[in-house]
């Protein structure tokens, strides 16, 4: 039988004026098989001891209802991960941001959103949340908030992170549509039609001239979730939106999770 044991520990970071939360993982295997170990446990730091640093939107992107659990919405899988493992409250819904919000009780640094709208509309959301994080903030706050977008990666193997900023989408409507509402340079608009809610772009009702829509660049960070052998189209639209097996949930929560926490505890060094 497989065992497998996140460790959170707290180690004190070159900066001396905050704490680092690194997970260590320990693992065992017998067999071909991944199954995660239950009883994962966090450590946060107390409120006394921390810092100000860098302030973190987390957002993450898929499809809501039936859609859910599937690969195409590993960001959200991600984000619950996260919100576990970090000991944060459980996602709440918040009318300012529009959609479901975790932050820590003692660290501040991550503010957690999840996405309810469909992921090729989703930017309309993203970009309502990120207004409503940096309205929270204070003036030196704002200059160093940054907004980090996770998804689901077609073109990475199961379990591997992928961190970039700016760049192509890369065919992903999801960042498209991020892009296009935040005024980001990242790839072009894609007149794809499916069942996640029409062509690529902006949000419902967000107009291409609204006077908020200024430039902001965010950082991304990709969920491998594996590719279909098939190139055909209604091959891989099948495969994003079938339902995670137990292994690839296993497998993201035993080699993705302990990879985004080391990208979100670099990015967040001010």
């Amino acid at each position: 039988m497989n065992k497998y044991t996140f460790i959170p520990i707290l180690l004190a970071s070159a900066n001396p004026s905050r704490t680092s939360l690194f997970t260590i993982t320990r693992c065992c295997r017998s067999g071909t098989h991944s199954t995660a170990h239950s009883g994962i446990r966090a450590f946060t730091t107390a409120q006394g001891l921390m810092a100000q640093q860098r302030r973190i939107l987390v957002c993450s992107i898929g499809n809501p209802g039936k859609y859910l659990n599937t690969r195409h919405s590993a960001g959200h899988t991600l984000s619950n991960l996260l919100q576990e493992t970090l000991a944060f409250p459980p996602f709440r819904k918040n009318t300012s941001y529009g959609g479901d919000v975790s932050v820590g009780r003692f660290d501040s640094t991550y503010t957690l959103f999840q996405s309810p709208s469909l992921m090729n509309i989703s930017g309309g959301s993203v970009k309502k949340a990120w207004k409503a994080f940096m309205a929270e903030l204070s003036n030196e706050e704002k200059g160093n908030a940054l907004l980090v977008v996770l998804h689901d990666e077609l073109e990475a193997a199961l379990g591997r992170v992928k961190v970039k900023k700016g760049g192509s989408a890369k065919g992903h409507n999801g960042i498209v549509s991020c892009a296009e509402s935040l005024g980001s340079k990242v790839g072009a608009v894609l007149p794809l039609t499916t069942l996640e809610g029409g062509k690529g772009g902006r949000g419902e009702g967000e107009e291409a001239n609204d006077e908020t829509h200024s430039q902001q660049d965010f950082c991304r960070i990709g969920i491998g979730i594996g590719r279909p052998d098939s190139r055909d189209r209604d091959t891989v639209s099948e495969y994003v939106l079938g339902k995670m097996t137990s292994y690839e949930k296993d497998t993201l929560k035993m080699e993705s999770l302990p990879e985004v926490l080391a990208a979100l505890e670099k990015l967040s060094a001010v």
